[in-house]
């Protein structure tokens, strides 16, 4: 009886319990992977001040955070609720309007939450990227901040120590990947250390979705070679990249390795 509360204590301690269970988080203090500590940072020490529209679930923290004030936050209950109607028409294309309306400086955002704010507005050439994380992106209108540079796409596999001149051989070899062994990895799972970070596919996702194929095809494979394809995801999304771009032979390898898992799945059901 003490041998399954102990193998959770230990697979929380290791972190490895938060990749089946990663809305469940245990412990005190604040949780900077959810919080925009360093998109608020960014903001104070570039003294940017100008009007925002900011995503719901980031507005607790930039109103505690910021002197200024904020566009709207997750108090359903205190908010208007023609601004949240709003807001959720901005998901089907009405982000154009809503700017229009508001007349904003920035716009601060959860990317991974936000994805048709990113489609939107990688079609606005009045707004440009100033900062990327793992999760936040913040837009600047094109005659405000112009201090700051704009993000630079082809310079992120740098920053992020990933390699620019991979050959097609070493991404073939990369994508027929063995995949990890599960016994393996629940073993390891009581004692080593499982980093559960998804920094590369977040952005990696972001890039695709800028349509910075190449780009994100680095990051999507940085992220095999660390968790050896573990996310199934990965594969799915090189797929589109592979499909849009014509690469048809890396095309195949990753559909063969989707149906692999898929079938592998399928005997354990």
């Amino acid at each position: 009886m003490i041998i399954v509360p102990l193998g959770f204590i230990l697979q929380i301690n290791t972190g490895a319990y938060y990749i089946d269970n990663p809305f469940s988080k245990f412990g005190v203090g604040i949780d900077k992977e959810e919080q925009p500590i360093k998109t608020s940072e960014f903001l104070n020490k570039n003294q940017l001040k100008g009007k925002i529209i900011n995503s719901i679930g980031y507005g607790g923290w930039l109103s505690w955070y910021l002197s200024e004030p904020i566009f709207i936050d997750a108090r359903l209950g205190v908010i208007k609720e023609q601004l949240y109607q709003e807001v959720t028409n901005s998901w089907n294309g009405g982000l154009a309007k809503l700017i229009s309306k508001y007349n904003p400086k920035l716009i601060v955002y959860n990317y991974t939450k936000y994805l048709p704010w990113t489609l939107q507005l990688s079609q606005m050439p009045d707004w440009r990227l100033i900062y990327l994380d793992n999760e936040a992106a913040i837009y600047a209108y094109k005659d405000y901040a112009t201090n700051i540079k704009s993000i630079n796409f082809a310079t992120l596999p740098l920053q992020y120590n990933i390699s620019t001149d991979t050959s097609e051989q070493e991404i073939i070899n990369i994508l027929k990947t063995k995949p990890y062994n599960k016994f393996t990895v629940f073993i390891e799972s009581f004692f080593k250390k499982t980093d559960n970070k998804k920094d590369l596919i977040n952005i990696a996702s972001f890039l695709l979705q800028n349509k910075e194929y190449k780009i994100a095809e680095k990051f999507f494979l940085a992220d095999i070679k660390i968790n050896k394809g573990k996310n199934n995801f990965v594969y799915y999304a090189l797929a589109d990249i592979y499909q849009k771009t014509g690469k048809y032979k890396k095309l195949d390898l990753c559909l063969s390795k989707i149906k692999s898992k898929k079938k592998k799945k399928e005997k354990y059901q």
